[in-house]
């Protein structure tokens, strides 16, 4: 069933939540967005142009379940500062990711087998997870609760519950996964492996539902690509791959719908933008967005190699790490640069935090540095 939105206008003079029509909702409000599994708080800046309806800025959702509030700001590219850097591996950083609450942060590497935890804000260290034997490539967290997941090199993808600190699931496979997403739900986890297979795994059991062809032709050395997203409905999931195409699946039969060649070298990363009408590649030779009501390319930037691509929680912003060892934020409507972030050293991921106020990327000296926004 689709979802539908309740919106409330927070009155400046009372501190009290009016409920509102969507249309009502003007420039320079806040507002709050209910829907049954997800809510959220979102500011429409006074000097947008073009300023959204609420409820088109809320994460579309289509299955009913628990609500997570969750506090999204426009994200404003110009005010972008280095907050912190940490000191998070001995080198290879290669994965970042923020939990629902903006509060932890995740990093791992390629030359330890630690999951490590920080404090978001302060940048303490709260825990490092064991349970890989080796590198390790990949980390997320769950959209709705306190649950990470990681990949490594020992074939392992772990689904660990960040209370005790403990692993749940230690998820076998013939083939060790470089790319992992959850559903926006939190009821699925999508594992891209090196067989060329997209793996779904039900989170609450650890076992495999399904397994879906992610693309056609392997990499000559048996290497796996990390670029997988689920859909912001959950219906579809996107896999890259080496000859420059982007998959499209149903989730729920595992058959292809289409496939989107924007010309972008083999695909490192994928992203849906919130409202699920764009799909941001980056490849090694170029960043693409399409429309997927058209399939068509509306941007395409640059001739370098974009090892992460993201979108900031409000849509408005696309960042991409560059091979130049920058990070560019773009306007993610027009593809027009807003502003380049030194980060000293390539980054092989980054990750917004889901508040919309910090981004972090994964530097191959290890380190993992923070960069944060003023709201709008």
């Amino acid at each position: 069933a689709d979802a539908t939105a309740s919106v409330s206008r927070l009155d400046p003079m009372t501190d009290v939540e009016v409920p509102v029509a969507v249309g009502e909702v003007t420039a320079g409000t806040e507002t709050t967005v209910d829907t049954p599994d997800l809510a959220h708080n979102v500011v429409i800046p006074p000097d947008d142009p073009d300023p959204r309806p609420a409820k088109e800025m809320a994460v579309n959702v289509s299955r009913p379940g628990r609500v997570s509030r969750r506090r999204i700001v426009r994200t404003n590219p110009t005010t972008a500062s280095l907050r912190m850097t940490l000191d998070a591996h001995v080198k290879r950083a290669s994965c970042v990711a923020f939990d629902s609450d903006s509060a932890i942060l995740a990093s791992t590497s390629l030359d330890d087998s630690e999951v490590k935890l920080w404090d978001a804000r302060t940048g303490k260290l709260l825990a490092a997870l064991e349970g890989h034997r080796g590198a390790i490539w990949c980390v997320c967290f769950s959209p709705v609760g306190p649950i990470l997941a990681s990949s490594g090199d020992d074939g392992t993808t772990n689904i660990w519950e960040v209370a005790s600190e403990k692993a749940v699931h230690s998820l076998a496979a013939p083939a060790h996964a470089r790319g992992l997403t959850f559903s926006p739900d939190g009821a699925l986890l999508a594992s891209l492996h090196s067989d060329r297979m997209v793996r779904l795994w039900q989170v609450e059991s650890g076992q495999e539902v399904r397994v879906i062809e992610a693309y056609d032709v392997p990499a000559s050395d048996g290497s796996s690509l990390p670029s997988v997203a689920f859909s912001p409905d959950g219906s579809v999931v996107a896999t890259g791959s080496y000859e420059g195409s982007v998959r499209l699946s149903d989730v729920l039969t595992g058959r292809q719908r289409t496939t989107l060649d924007g010309d972008a070298g083999a695909v490192l990363s994928v992203a849906f933008s919130p409202d699920g009408e764009t799909l941001a590649v980056g490849g090694t030779g170029a960043a693409v967005l399409f429309d997927l009501k058209t399939g068509t390319v509306i941007v395409r930037r640059g001739s370098t190699r974009i090892d992460s691509i993201a979108f900031s929680p409000d849509g408005t912003v696309l960042a991409t790490a560059d091979a130049d060892r920058t990070i560019t934020l773009w306007d993610a409507k027009t593809g027009f640069p807003r502003k380049v972030l030194d980060n000293q050293v390539h980054a092989s991921g980054m990750a917004f935090s889901p508040d919309g106020s910090m981004l972090a990327s994964a530097g191959e000296d290890g380190k993992v540095r923070v960069w944060g926004f003023a709201a709008r």
